[in-house]
Parts: C-alpha cells; structure tokens; sequence
C-alpha cells in the first residue's frame, strides 16, 4: 500500500462563500417546490420521495452552469435547506391525516377503537 498524504477538495486556509444570499433563496425555492410536489404525492399516493439528490443536482447545475460560480459549500448549503423542506412536509402529510381519522365513524370493542364504513358499523352494532 502506497504511503499517500490526504488532501482534502476544500483546503482549510481557504476561505470559500457557503452561506450566501444565493444559497439561501435557491435553497428556499427548492424547498417549496419539492414540499408541495412531496405533499401532493403522500397525501395521493401514501409514499414520499427524498429531496435530496433532485435539490443537490439542480443546485450544482445551476451554480456551475448558469451563474459561473466554483462553489460546491454553496451547492451543499442549497441542498440542506431543499432536503428540509421536503422533510418538513413529508412529516406534516403523515401527520395531518390521522388527526380526520376520530371525525369518521368509530365503535369501542373491549376497549379498542375501531374506525369503520357505517355498512359495517350497523351490522357490528346489531350483534353487539
């Protein structure tokens, strides 16, 4: 094995941008746009998707491409804040619904609650 000295992409004495005004406004549009398209996802189909890759290949391309910028902490900074909306999302879709669940119909067997149609409430009724 070759005896080969570390050397990290970033050097420690150099001083790059991470927390622009850029990052922050790339990384807020990411975040209300993969939010909205997670929510509509997991409210439709019951799964999310993760945010992450989508926001750190749009933000690279971006940066790189469009803006001629050489920053990959700026692209890492837009990243985080897009994968934390979609999170904050995806954590409110899976919460919000079961707050409608006591509203539908609901009988008590030995102490369990159980959410049922009303076809079968009133046959489970009948023969309690």
């Amino acid at each position: 094995m070759k005896d080969e000295q570390f050397k990290p992409y970033i050097p420690a004495d150099k001083i790059t941008p991470e927390f622009t005004v850029t990052s922050v406004i790339m990384g807020m549009l990411l975040a209300v746009v993969f939010g909205a398209a997670n929510a509509y996802l997991g409210l439709r189909v019951g799964m999310t998707v993760s945010a992450s890759i989508p926001a750190a290949v749009i933000s690279m391309g971006v940066i790189r491409v469009i803006m001629k910028k050489d920053s990959i902490l700026e692209s890492n900074m837009v990243q985080t804040i897009g994968s934390a909306g979609e999170s904050l999302a995806a954590g409110a879709i899976f919460t919000l619904p079961a707050t409608l669940v006591p509203t539908s119909d609901c009988i008590i067997i030995a102490g369990l609650h159980l959410y049922i149609p009303r076809l079968l409430k009133k046959m489970v009724s009948s023969i309690l």
